[in-house]
């Protein structure tokens, strides 16, 4: 064979083999996205963390309260105007409430919203809560661990005695978080939401310093929800 074949022979060997490397490389690649991707999405347990709310996370609003699945018992979904409006509220952290971020895995992948805001109930301040997450995290125990986690920022903070969710008696995956968390059923009450409709809601209660349960359960009334 002639030196120039030979090389010519031996540089096409040489580049294939060079591909075949890349090839398997992405293959690789490929399939740990495809382990990484069921061990968040798929139904295994999963490290759960919250963060505050920040500027870049828009995009998760309005995946949570932009589309008709995720709203079903909150009214159906808000305009962008109103998703922006309400983003800058989250954005303003005060002594009166906090927004954040529920995240999971070990890369932090955003999966949802929870929060807790200050608001008057039957003559007592007291903390409300409530919380969403995205479809392709539900039913891995993702609500309820973040929901533990705003518990005990609330607890720590030592201002309230009582924090409150009211979810829909019709949502029943939210009233199961509820009482996986350790809240215990008041009854049920109305509230304005959206505007002009009436929603009646589960009043479920945690006491942050005691048990709820000893305190005289109040009489279910009727008055606006915060949105």
């Amino acid at each position: 064979m002639p030196r120039g074949q030979a090389v010519y022979v031996l540089g096409l060997i040489v580049l294939l083999a060079f591909a075949s490397v890349e090839f398997l490389f992405f293959i690789g690649l490929m399939s740990w996205q495809g382990r990484e991707e069921s061990i968040v999405s798929g139904k295994q347990k999963v490290d759960v963390d919250i963060r505050p709310w920040s500027a870049g996370d828009l995009p998760l609003l309005e995946r949570l309260m932009g589309g008709p699945t995720m709203t079903e018992h909150l009214g159906g979904p808000q305009t962008p105007e109103k998703l922006r409006e309400r983003h800058e509220r989250y954005l303003c952290r005060t002594d009166k409430g906090y927004m954040f971020v529920i995240v999971v895995g070990p890369e932090r992948i955003a999966a949802g919203s929870i929060g807790y805001l200050e608001k008057e109930w039957q003559g007592q301040q007291v903390r409300e809560t409530g919380w969403s997450v995205l479809p392709e995290f539900q039913g891995q125990g993702v609500a309820t661990r973040a929901t533990a986690a705003v518990v005990e920022r609330a607890r720590a903070e030592g201002k309230h005695r009582l924090i409150h969710a009211f979810p829909s008696v019709e949502n029943g995956p939210s009233n199961a978080i509820c009482q996986k968390a350790g809240f215990m059923l008041q009854g049920e009450a109305d509230f304005k939401y959206p505007p002009g409709h009436f929603m009646r809601c589960n009043n479920w209660r945690l006491d942050l310093f005691g048990n709820a349960s000893e305190t005289p359960l109040p009489e279910p009334t009727k008055r606006a929800i915060l949105s």
